[in-house]
């Protein structure tokens, strides 16, 4: 079976000033055969779309946005409550904040990367 390598990019408020090595290594990874999806947490703010090629980063780009409550309340039955514990005992409430952020938008990660196909079924399996 000759099926094309896909890979995702995560990557913050893309397109923004510092992002031109990702902008690279995506068009490089393409040339050689690799098919590229860009997710982004949101859209930078505007005065930071400085590139030639933002318009085209941002054409390509799949962003989430702010969290969904549904993704919030469908991930907490998934979470490893005995590890974020000890994470909340070691750094207090700042880490539960970065983990109701984080939680949703990992779950939307997940659905969009299996809408993409960006793996095979086996690496489904481990997730």
């Amino acid at each position: 079976m000759n099926e094309k390598l896909k890979i995702g990019y995560l990557v913050p408020q893309f397109p923004g000033q510092t992002h031109i090595f990702f902008w690279r290594e995506l068009l490089e990874m393409e040339k050689l055969g690799v098919q590229v999806q860009v997710f982004s947490t949101r859209m930078p703010p505007s005065g930071l779309i400085s590139h030639s090629w933002s318009d085209r980063g941002i054409a390509r780009t799949h962003y989430f946005g702010r969290p969904r409550l549904g993704d919030l309340i469908g991930c907490v039955a998934s979470l490893p409550y005995r590890e974020l514990l000890a994470e909340l005992r070691d750094h207090g409430l700042e880490m539960l904040k970065d983990i109701l952020i984080c939680a949703p938008a990992a779950r939307r990660l997940l659905r969009e990367c299996r809408a993409c196909l960006l793996y095979t079924s086996d690496a489904a399996d481990e997730l």
